[in-house]
């Protein structure tokens, strides 16, 4: 194989029999050779992106990519354990930590499915730019499980790094979510279809839709839907608690 900002053997002598060849027609070899020069430079730059997208066998592309580092920096800037991080990419955690620690290779699907985890496309993770993102699509939100609604999406991916954590929650007839003690913060929620009832310390609200409510969490509180009809609500909290 012809290595990286080498001129390929290979390449040179298929140059020079063509530059033979078209010798005698002086007037197209100049722009011939050049397309030829182009397409070979645009296969080396693809190469060079392929063997980047398939990080992970040898631990380091020949660029010095530090897989493992970057995806500790942007956990620890998400402010993610690596228990969480392994919950949210469906791996485990022994996974993560030898990723971060070099003693292990991924899969590109793998690493997909860490930076979706954390909010960052592959691209994003690749470049150099520090662009802040502004829009965020339905298929960058991050699912959670294990919160005892039938849905729980974090609309804003790394929001946990960010002072307020935007949330879509949906509640099937007779779910609830954990009950959640006093902590430093503030919690705003609001009812998109269907009714929820708050219990906010020993006292409880019915919240239908087109409703709102506002609350500091220095007291105990929890959501649950006594109705007979799915609700959605759009949940803020202060500083993220996810």
């Amino acid at each position: 194989m012809c290595k990286e900002n080498t001129v390929c053997p290979r390449s040179r002598a298929t140059r020079l029999e063509l530059f033979l060849s078209l010798k005698k027609n002086s007037r197209w070899a100049k722009k011939f050779l050049t397309t030829f020069d182009n397409v070979v430079y645009s296969q080396r730059l693809l190469n060079k992106k392929f063997r980047i997208l398939n990080y992970g066998l040898s631990g380091k592309t020949e660029l010095e990519l530090k897989i493992g580092e970057k995806v500790k920096a942007l956990r620890l800037g998400s402010d993610l354990t690596q228990a969480e991080l392994a919950d949210r990419a469906r791996l485990t955690k022994g996974f993560i930590s030898q990723l971060e620690n070099d003693q292990t290779s991924t899969s590109v699907d793998s690493l997909a499915d860490i930076l979706e985890a954390l909010g960052v496309t592959l691209s994003e993770f690749f470049s150099d730019s520090t662009e802040t993102k502004v829009v965020f699509s339905p298929p960058e939100r991050v699912e959670i499980e294990g919160k005892g609604v039938h849905r729980f999406e974090l609309l804003v991916p790394g929001s946990t790094n960010n002072l307020m954590d935007p949330i879509m929650i949906e509640l099937r007839p007779g779910e609830r979510m954990e009950p959640q003690g006093p902590h430093p913060g503030e919690q705003f929620g609001y009812v998109l279809n269907g009714t929820v009832t708050l219990k906010f310390d020993k006292k409880l609200f019915k919240v239908p839709s087109r409703h709102c409510f506002y609350f500091e969490s220095d007291r105990s509180h929890q959501m649950v839907n006594n109705g007979t009809t799915a609700a959605k609500l759009l949940w803020i909290t202060t500083p993220p608690q996810m």
